[in-house]
């Protein structure tokens, strides 16, 4: 899934869950980088949608996508 800017997503970071938003997308070869500004203000870049790109965070796509169906 290719999320865009100012989505809202789930992330996982060493097994912590936070919510934020999108603020850039970069296309790599490995597939879509994405930095994530979340709630507390913090900002995560080198995000990616699976955790086996070898990042301690990541874009929790099921969690995502019930959190959006909820709103």
């Amino acid at each position: 899934m290719i999320y865009q800017v100012n989505d809202t997503v789930i992330i996982s970071t060493f097994g912590i869950l936070k919510v934020g938003k999108v603020t850039e997308r970069v296309a790599v070869k490995a597939g879509n980088r994405y930095i994530v500004e979340v709630e507390s203000g913090k900002i995560y870049d080198n995000v990616f949608t699976s955790p086996g790109d070898g990042t301690s965070s990541f874009i929790n796509k099921s969690l995502t996508l019930a959190y959006k169906k909820q709103k």
